[in-house]
């Protein structure tokens, strides 16, 4: 069922450009526009789905169990504008595969994209991008995008795409269950193309899904050393209740990406990138271009167990580039030893390494 939609009309704004990772972008005439758009399981479209207004457009697609229905032929966007803020994009069951599209954008702008929102529930789909800009100077700021099932290949929560000096900044990515598919990336605020702006402050966490298949998870993914692109936090499992059930084995997760070179550990390009670490029995492959590691002993880290283990790299994290030790921290630790909090008594290991 398609409803909520207003008479049909062509947007006066085309938006052309490919993803050198995913699904690409080439809007033509929407097939539907509307501040509000519904489509059910059976509502198959072979075109774009955008919302027709600049901002707040609200867009959902398909059940919850629908499966891979309804079948989008194009790509998905909550709005397409100069600049776009605070549309909300639920996809509940899609399925969104089709060659040079298959992306899932809360906000798309030639600006600003700002505090847009994804809710992938389940389904298929290539990309999901929170907010775009595709503007040489343009900002995708404060973006969120969550994902509590289905099957994608990549996340951004924000994301510069046209070289230039765009940035993307504060932005969010929680990702709570869903599998993806091999060499697959989670981005919290990335650019591609030569963009050499910031991707500062942003926010990737991690407390389910599977991601063990040769996954990159950036917080930042800055490709370009002239950038400052740091502050940015990965959270593995909850703060709060320690709940963690990711399989993270064979993922590498980076701070700040900068085309993958790894930075000394007291470089401003990595002040302030932390690393949180919530639960225990957590495996990863690698661990990049943090300033700091901290340990949070939550309800679910037991007594003589494990919270870290990567695959590879020494203890230095990073091919020689030394970790400062005073840069590991541990929280929580008054509830290790009150037997009135978690009632634990033992040894706890932070980190190891299999290698």
């Amino acid at each position: 069922m398609l409803s909520g939609l207003k008479a049909q009309r062509q947007l006066a704004l085309y938006v052309a450009l490919g993803l050198s990772t995913g699904g690409g972008l080439l809007f033509s005439a929407p097939t539907a526009c509307a501040e509000t758009v519904t489509l059910g399981v059976g509502d198959d479209r072979s075109g774009d789905i955008i919302g027709s207004d600049t901002d707040n457009n609200t867009i959902t697609i398909g059940a919850e169990g629908g499966g891979d229905h309804p079948v989008i032929g194009g790509n998905v966007a909550g709005a397409s504008s100069a600049n776009t803020s605070g549309n909300v994009v639920t996809i509940n069951s899609i399925r969104a595969m089709t060659s040079g599209h298959g992306t899932i954008y809360g906000g798309i702008a030639t600006g600003t994209a700002s505090n847009n929102t994804i809710t992938f529930k389940g389904g298929r789909a290539i990309s999901l991008v929170g907010g775009m800009t595709s503007g040489t100077s343009g900002s995708a700021v404060g973006n969120i995008v969550t994902v509590t099932g289905g099957n994608l290949n990549h996340v951004w929560g924000g994301l510069a795409q046209k070289a230039g000096t765009g940035s993307a900044t504060g932005n969010t990515v929680n990702i709570n269950g869903g599998t993806f598919a091999s060499g697959g990336t989670i981005v919290g605020g990335g650019g591609m193309n030569g963009v050499t702006g910031n991707m500062s402050n942003n926010t990737v966490t991690i407390t389910g899904g599977a991601l063990n298949n040769n996954n990159k998870i950036y917080a930042g993914d800055s490709r370009s050393l002239s950038s400052l692109s740091n502050g940015n936090i990965v959270n593995l499992g909850d703060a709060k209740t320690g709940s963690f059930s990711a399989n993270l084995n064979g993922a590498e997760i980076w701070g700040t990406s900068y085309g993958r070179q790894v930075q000394k550990n007291d470089s401003d390009r990595i002040k302030g990138n932390t690393l949180n670490v919530n639960a225990s029995g957590i495996q990863v492959e690698k661990v990049r271009n943090f300033e700091k590691i901290n340990f949070n002993l939550t309800p679910t880290v037991t007594a003589g167990s494990t919270m870290l283990t990567m695959g590879t790299g020494t203890f230095d994290l990073g091919f020689g580039n030394s970790f400062d030790w005073k840069n590991f921290s541990l929280t929580g630790k008054e509830n290790d030893t009150d037997k009135t909090k978690y009632g634990r008594i033992g040894n706890i290991n932070l980190l190891s390494s299999s290698s």
